[in-house]
């Protein structure tokens, strides 16, 4: 008795959301309005430094190598993250 009860309370308070969805907005919100007070949210994109440039291509020389690998059945169970540590790890070694 007390779940029934609790299902037609949670129902009865739902209802108004779900028939009405909520799509229109509210009418007490103003209108936004940008002014050159507010600060710049949005920050440029710095150049990528030459260490981010080589990691870059270390990763995609080494998704490469995944994709053929996993095509010729050849990744001995490892998974892609586990590859990618081992190869990035050889080739930074390796030069």
């Amino acid at each position: 008795m007390r779940l029934a009860r609790l299902c037609l309370v949670i129902l009865l308070t739902t209802m108004p959301r779900i028939v009405y969805g909520q799509t229109a907005k509210p009418a007490n919100d103003p209108p936004k309005v940008e002014s050159a007070a507010q600060p710049e949210t949005k920050k440029a994109n710095k150049p990528r430094s030459e260490a981010q440039k080589k990691s870059d291509e270390r990763m995609r020389a080494c998704g490469r190598e995944w994709r053929v690998a996993k095509a010729a059945n050849k990744t001995n169970g490892q998974t892609w993250r586990q590859y990618s540590l081992d190869c990035r790890k050889r080739k930074k070694a390796g030069g």
